[in-house]
């Protein structure tokens, strides 16, 4: 599997780890996931998501389909969202950035802790 999801329920954080090649599908899958375990807790939780191994195959376009779809995920709106990336290479940018733009809550760290701790205050 390109991605599992992990759970700090105590913390309200959902994790999605991305481990290898990942295309347009498998992103929304990953996202249909989250919704999916939002929808059943029925409460709100915030998202760290670890690219730092991702290879994406997703074209510009998709990119950008992809973070107008997070910024506009009814499910996601109020959530802080953790992005955790290597320090020389960002392959989420074009993502995080169309979706900061829409009012996505996003802020990109490359220390695990770092982003676990400001999602957890």
């Amino acid at each position: 599997m390109p991605y599992k999801l992990q759970f700090q329920e105590n913390h309200k954080i959902i994790e999605v780890i991305y481990n290898q090649k990942t295309d347009y599908n498998t992103r929304l899958m990953a996202l249909e996931e989250v919704i999916h375990y939002i929808k059943s807790k029925e409460q709100k939780f915030n998202l760290l998501i670890d690219v730092q191994n991702i290879k994406t195959l997703l074209t510009t376009q998709q990119e950008y389909e992809f973070g107008v779809k997070l910024s506009s995920c009814k499910e996601l709106i109020g959530a802080q969202v953790a992005v955790l990336k290597k320090t020389q290479t960002d392959q989420n940018k074009f993502i995080n950035t169309v979706a900061i733009n829409r009012g996505y809550s996003l802020k990109v760290f490359t220390c695990y802790e770092e982003a676990n701790k400001w999602l957890k205050n």
